[in-house]
């Protein structure tokens, strides 16, 4: 890679013909994957775009499955309340996972999170990340995070219907 960012330079700021433009545009790499791909395009013209839904179960899964929502309470240390307030029922932190893939599976171009959520707190910041999680249960994060941080307070001034917010 880092023969392909000395080749950029000298091609644009030198002046020097590097070859660079004559390669593919685009280089990425596979989490776990062997070596880099180039594509033409993003994402990749082989790329399926496949729709995932978080169902109540704490099921990540093609379809929605039965309706329904999830609860989470989150504490912080300094939030003055006892830490015992955080019952089993109600954890600190929702995850969902799918039913392990029958065949290889890559993630490659935008992955994008839709999610409806109410607060009952003056803010809240969500933070999405998507885990590749291998048949010994170890996870690898398999692409960066995606971040919002919401004030209920804005929403109203800006529109008082509901809003959604997108993780990509």
């Amino acid at each position: 890679m880092h023969y392909e960012v000395l080749a950029w330079y000298d091609h644009w700021l030198k002046g020097h013909e590097t070859g660079i433009m004559d390669r593919p545009p685009i280089r990425y790499q596979i989490p776990g994957a062997d070596g880099w791909r180039t594509a033409v395009d993003w994402p990749p013209p082989q790329a399926q775009l496949t729709s995932f839904a978080l169902s109540a179960d704490g099921v990540l899964r093609p379809d929605e499955g039965i309706p329904g929502l999830r609860k989470y309470l989150y504490l912080p240390a300094d939030s003055g309340q006892p830490s015992n307030m955080n019952t089993p029922d109600m954890p600190s932190i929702l995850t969902w996972n799918t039913e392990p893939f029958e065949t290889a599976f890559e993630f490659a171009g935008p992955i994008e999170l839709t999610l409806e959520a109410t607060i009952t707190a003056p803010d809240t910041s969500w933070i999405a990340v998507l885990y590749d999680v291998s048949q010994e249960g170890s996870p690898r994060q398999s692409q960066p995070d995606g971040f919002a941080r919401v004030s209920p307070l804005l929403m109203r001034l800006r529109a008082p219907q509901a809003r959604r917010f997108y993780f990509a």
